[in-house]
């Protein structure tokens, strides 16, 4: 698997410092307002300089809290700074090393104003979270300049993305795609015997028996699951997947059975087909947030995975895959189709 050599690099965020803030002390606000980080960790950052507080630029008398003449700009912060209103905050983090990541993309379709491209699994898109040149946007960047992705994959899911060349173009792919003049298909990896194909109607909805604040969990709307508790129906998403097997698999070593399934899509929800098949007792392999174990996710996220965690999941990433997806344009239909991966078949040759 070819990859990015893993980079470090340091970072810088700003923030402006709103009028209900007025009078607080540096350290109660930054400990209240950004928590992925607790109090003893910001007085730490604070001490070790990491923070300047720039009030001399605030534009002066502000909500009654006029900013001193005497503070230079940027100067580095104390705990006990008084805030006032539009002060500059600065945080500078400590490096950040990005981590290595398959780079083999490909391009399966090209037209004056599209691209259809194989993304590999583990590619994150956009630059987010530890990801900042390590992307599929900055791939790209190189060699197409500024592109408008029009459909999403996850960083752990494989296959087909659509992107446009031009504003223009990625306004008519997402007009023709709300207008249902797309066509998305997935193929899926579950553990268990799927036999049957599937309608999946209901709603997606927060999952409050999972550690991670962000699953989801399906109920159906047939009346074959019903929900635990009431929940207000603006809190719901509704959500259509279509589920079809194709193979029944099994694992090379062990007892256990796999299904490789058609997934389709008739909503486009995050994390729809996941968090449908966890909520109807099929896990997809390799999902450390909607497998097995949700802990696993917690884990993965803090380093500390463990080798039975691996063992579980079978796969390093969810075996999600966009194997096509095709879109219906004035000019005539587009149609990208993308290979599984190779670590799929690796795990399981029977798929080969």
């Amino acid at each position: 698997m070819g990859g990015v050599a893993a980079a470090t690099e340091q970072r810088t965020l700003t923030i402006t410092v709103p009028p209900d803030a007025t009078g607080r002390t540096l350290l109660d606000y930054i400990s209240s307002r950004f928590t992925y980080l607790d109090r003893t960790h910001w007085l730490a950052e604070i001490e070790s300089g990491r923070l300047s507080l720039d009030c001399a630029n605030a534009g002066g008398q502000k909500n009654g809290a006029p900013a001193p003449a005497t503070t230079p700009a940027a100067a580095p912060a104390q705990p006990d700074a008084v805030l006032c209103t539009g002060a500059l905050i600065s945080w500078t983090g400590a490096p950040v090393e990005e981590p290595e990541v398959d780079e083999n993309w490909s391009v399966l379709l090209e037209t004056d104003d599209y691209l259809f491209i194989n993304k590999p699994a583990g590619l994150p898109v956009h630059p987010t979270g530890r990801y900042r040149t390590h992307t599929l946007w900055n791939l790209l960047l190189e060699r197409y300049g500024s592109l408008f992705f029009v459909n999403r994959l996850d960083r752990e899911t494989s296959g087909v993305l659509l992107a446009a060349k031009n504003s223009a173009a990625a306004w008519e792919a997402q007009t023709l795609m709300q207008s249902g003049l797309a066509d998305k298909e997935y193929l899926v990896l579950v553990e268990g015997n799927f036999a049957h194909e599937l309608d999946a109607v209901g709603y997606l909805e927060n999952d409050a028996s999972s550690p991670v604040r962000k699953a989801l969990r399906f109920v159906s709307s047939d009346g074959t699951s019903t929900p635990e508790r009431v929940i207000d129906a603006g809190a719901r998403a509704w959500c259509k997947t279509q589920f079809a097997p194709l193979a029944l698999l099994a694992l090379p070593g062990s007892d256990r059975t796999f299904t490789l399934l058609r997934a389709q899509l008739f909503t486009g929800r995050t994390h729809q087909i996941r968090a449908t098949l966890k909520s109807l007792g099929y896990p997809v392999a390799g999902d450390k947030l909607y497998g097995h174990d949700s802990e696993i996710f917690l884990r993965f996220i803090d380093g500390k995975m463990t080798d039975d965690d691996r063992t579980l999941l079978v796969l390093p990433y969810q075996a999600l895959h966009a194997a096509r997806f095709s879109i219906s344009l004035p000019s005539g239909t587009l149609e990208g189709a993308a290979p599984l991966p190779a670590f799929w078949s690796r795990a399981f040759p029977d798929l080969e």
